[in-house]
């Protein structure tokens, strides 16, 4: 049109040619810039030089739009009647064929995934893992993070009913995990909370683990003086609200907080349990998701509207994301800390750091106490913060 090359534009009907109102106002304005007309098959010619025509193109526009939306809300009720009942959404999924059944050599790796993700192993890690290993996904394509989060995160493998993130029926399908494990899963993958389990294999076994006394800021691993030795420091990044005035060796950071854990493990009751702590966490979380569900329910039948449902929501999802989260142990097994100590070096970053987040919350890191003469690591400038 803009080049001169259309005499006039035809179109089956009016209704069909845009369907946004938006677009539309910016075809009306083409038009009248090029002088080209519109006609409709089972219509009229349309003159959208004129206050009339452009009018009726509105109204035609309108409707189109009107119907649209209606059509949106039909197919978007249906899937939420669907969800309710709990029919399966129709479709092959990792772990599942089409009507449902369990495919028992995915089902071993979706359990393999989930016991990786609680043991804090990296994404990345796995994913690599699993397309060395030649595992393939069900569209053949390379394993990603977030393949293993799609995947883990779903209350689907729980055996759960699903609807925009609300489970609206449950227990309608054979589970591939339990419901408790499936609920740790979706806490500590949940949008917007970051597990430090998304990047590539973790370098430095203590950045952010090791906390400034000074600020509270997270810790980084940097280098010391003209002799460029490693220690872990306070950032100095402008706008980070780091102060960037403290400082500890690296190695022995490290060590002497590995020697800690070893000792806690000696000290630690064989048969320790967390139970009652994850029946408590449990619960708390389940009435909270029920709450969310109920809420979700009241706005779908329109007895709660929509600025009644973002507040309410907004809400549960603050007291969900404000739950400690319980110390699990999926498929690390209970060792002594001389057994702990044996292997440690042959161990990965992220197994070493998994096992201290087991232990600690964070390490504040205090100000020298001797600022005279040579520095020395003063192991009592680490103060834990234990878990148990």
């Amino acid at each position: 049109m803009e080049a001169g090359e259309v005499d006039v534009v035809l179109v089956y009907a009016m209704d069909r040619l845009h369907r946004s109102m938006a677009e539309l106002v910016q075809y009306i304005g083409l038009s009248q810039r090029t002088s080209v007309g519109i006609v409709s098959v089972t219509g009229s010619a349309i003159d959208l030089a004129t206050a009339e025509g452009r009018f009726q193109a509105h109204i035609f526009g309108a409707v189109a739009a009107a119907e649209r939306e209606k059509a949106q809300e039909r197919i978007k009720r249906k899937h939420l009647e669907l969800a309710e009942k709990g029919a399966w959404p129709g479709r092959r999924v990792y772990g599942y064929r089409e009507d449902a059944m369990v495919v028992e050599e995915e089902a071993v790796i979706i359990k393999e995934l989930c016991e990786r993700v609680l043991a804090g192993e990296q994404l990345n890690e796995i994913a690599r893992d699993l397309n060395n290993r030649g595992i393939p996904t069900i569209r053949g394509a390379e394993w990603r993070a977030t393949t293993i989060v799609g995947i883990v995160r779903s209350a689907r493998i729980a055996g759960h009913r699903e609807h925009r993130g609300v489970i609206t029926k449950r227990n309608v399908w054979e589970a591939i995990i339990d419901d408790e494990t499936s609920l740790l899963l979706r806490h500590r993958l949940a949008a917007g909370r970051s597990q430090g389990t998304r990047g590539g294999p973790r370098k430095h076994l203590l950045t952010g683990l090791l906390r400034c006394g000074y600020c509270g800021h997270g810790m980084v691993r940097g280098l010391a003086g003209r002799t460029k030795t490693p220690n872990y420091r306070c950032p100095k990044n402008q706008g980070s609200g780091a102060c960037g005035r403290m400082s500890i060796s690296f190695e022995g950071a490290e060590s002497y907080l590995a020697e800690a854990v070893f000792e806690a493990h000696d000290r630690a009751q064989e048969g320790e349990s967390n139970e009652s702590d994850l029946a408590t966490w449990l619960e708390k979380r389940q009435t909270l998701e029920n709450r969310k569900a109920k809420i979700a329910e009241l706005m779908a039948t329109g007895v709660m509207d929509t600025e009644e449902w973002v507040s309410a929501s907004a809400a549960i999802k603050r007291q969900l994301a404000a739950l400690p989260e319980p110390k699990t142990n999926v498929s690390r097994s209970v060792v002594t800390g001389q057994e702990l100590r044996a292997g440690w070096a042959g161990m990965t970053t992220a197994a070493k750091r998994a096992t201290m987040e087991d232990m600690f919350n964070f390490v504040t890191v205090m100000p020298r106490r001797i600022v005279k003469g040579a520095k020395v690591f003063d192991p009592g400038r680490l103060i834990p913060d234990w878990k148990r």
